[in-house]
């Protein structure tokens, strides 16, 4: 399973929603905190997120900038919070 940068999971591999669960970065089991999923985002706001987050690569004296993808909420049911500060999606 590969994990986005900005450590969402990838929407083809959606966890199905319990009511308890094991945070995917402390391995806390427990009863997260939950929101609302963040409304889908048009093209504009893509563009103006991508750069805002820019990450830069350096190689044999080149620099690269690669704008990671942002993550559409918009594919889950609710957005579960650990203590630890992690979220994640479940549908």
């Amino acid at each position: 399973m590969t994990t986005p940068r900005n450590g969402m999971r990838a929407a083809s591999t959606i966890e199905r929603f319990t009511a308890w669960a094991m945070c995917p970065r402390c391995k806390s089991v427990d009863c997260h905190s939950i929101r609302p999923p963040k409304p889908a985002l048009d093209p504009d706001d893509v563009a103006e997120w991508e750069a805002d987050h820019v990450t830069m690569h350096g190689w044999n004296g080149f620099i690269r900038h690669i704008p990671p993808k942002p993550l559409d909420e918009s594919v889950f049911e609710v957005i579960r919070i650990c203590k630890c500060g992690k979220e994640w999606g479940q549908a």
